[in-house]
């Protein structure tokens, strides 16, 4: 049965509505809370865009500005949110899938099958 269960979106989920610095912060300061608080949760996060790239799946991925200069919370989408410039404040409805932390390559908040709310 779990094998045809449609996939989870987010658009019909009720999410936590949340900035980008503190879901970050919320990550660094104590990740098994915050794992409690909102990984695999709907979460709505506004925030500024640092960036915007095609990841290597093809789908494009916003990279949000937090306190840390070099790593913050991106959301990759479902489709493609169209042209998002760097510097604007956007919000974003995606699932959180973690905090990689401990690992050397990245400490980002990732949010994946998002969608854009509002730009």
């Amino acid at each position: 049965y779990t094998w045809y269960k449609p996939a989870r979106t987010v658009e019909g989920e009720k999410a936590i509505k949340i900035t980008a610095t503190e879901l970050f912060d919320a990550w660094v300061k104590s990740p098994s809370a915050a794992k409690i608080n909102y990984l695999d949760k709907a979460l709505e996060v506004t925030g500024t865009v640092a960036d915007f790239k095609t990841n290597q799946e093809g789908q494009q991925v916003v990279y949000f500005v937090t306190n840390d200069p070099l790593y913050g919370v991106t959301c990759s989408f479902v489709q493609d949110p169209g042209a998002i410039s760097k510097g604007s404040t956007v919000t974003v409805k995606a699932f959180c899938t973690g905090y990689l932390g401990d690992s050397i390559e990245t400490s980002d908040v990732k949010m994946d099958r998002g969608v854009l709310i509002n730009k």
